[in-house]
C-alpha cells in the first residue's frame, strides 16, 4: 500500500471541515488550518503536503492571497492547490483564478464527486 496522501484543508467553516473529514479521513492523512496565516505557519514549520484544498473567501488572508504567497515561497506546492468556493467571488479573486489556472470546486460538493476529483488530481500531480 502506498503512503497516504497528505492533504491540507484550509477553511474557516467548521461544517465544511467536518464534511471533508468524513469524506477523506479513511483515504488520506488530513491536516486542517482555519485561515491562511495558520496554513503558512505550518508550512514555515516544515509541514509538507501533497494536496491543498483551500477555501477561496476567508476572513483575513484570502485563498488567492495564500496561494500567491505559497507560489512565491514554495513554488512546487502551489501547483497542488484546489480552491473551494461558494461560486461567487470578487473581481480580484476572479482575476487571480483565471491567471493562476487553479482547479476550483463549487460548494456544496457531492462527496462522491469530490472523492473522484481528488483522486484524479492526485494522480495528475504524481505524473
Amino acid at each position: 500500500e502506498s503512503e497516504r496522501t497528505r492533504v491540507l484543508i484550509v477553511d474557516d467553516d467548521a461544517s465544511v471541515c467536518a464534511m471533508l473529514r468524513r469524506v477523506f479521513a479513511d483515504e488520506h492523512a488530513l491536516s486542517f488550518a482555519s485561515h491562511g496565516e495558520e496554513a503558512l505557519e505550518r508550512l514555515r514549520q516544515g509541514d509538507r503536503f501533497d494536496l491543498v484544498l483551500c477555501d477561496l473567501m476567508m476572513p483575513g488572508m484570502s485563498g488567492a492571497e495564500l496561494h500567491a504567497e505559497v507560489a512565491r515561497r514554495w513554488p512546487g506546492l502551489a501547483a497542488s492547490f484546489v480552491f473551494l468556493s461558494g461560486g461567487v467571488f470578487s473581481g480580484d479573486a476572479a482575476a487571480y483564478m483565471r491567471k493562476a489556472d487553479i482547479p476550483q470546486l463549487v460548494k456544496p460538493i457531492e462527496p462522491d464527486a469530490l472523492r473522484e476529483f481528488v483522486r484524479q488530481r492526485i494522480a495528475q500531480l504524481r505524473r
